[in-house]
């Protein structure tokens, strides 16, 4: 399942980076890790970049945060080749 996620979200980056204003470079999903392991992740070349504080985000305009008391892992998938090296850039590229 997360390779035939990656693929249409990587598609589509490529194909309208305007009407985003910037380009994706990389998709991110979070794995409760007190029920999954995320293996399919692991396997489709995801890359688990640890784990959250277990906060999550009420619905609303404003951004409230409550604690769910349940941390949970999480992997991101470079769309873009060079993506790692293109958000650690100290200034934006003029074209984006």
């Amino acid at each position: 399942m997360p390779s035939q996620v990656a693929d249409p979200v990587s598609g589509r980056s490529v194909s309208s980076p305007k009407a985003i204003a910037y380009p994706v470079l990389l998709a991110e999903t979070f794995v409760d890790s007190s029920r999954f392991a995320g293996t399919c992740y692991r396997a489709s070349n995801w890359r688990s970049l640890g784990m959250t504080r277990g906060f999550a985000r009420d619905p609303g305009a404003a951004p409230l945060w409550r604690d769910r008391g349940q941390p949970e892992e999480v992997f991101v998938f470079e769309l873009s080749e060079g993506a790692a090296e293109a958000l650690s850039r100290t200034e934006m590229p003029a074209h984006w």
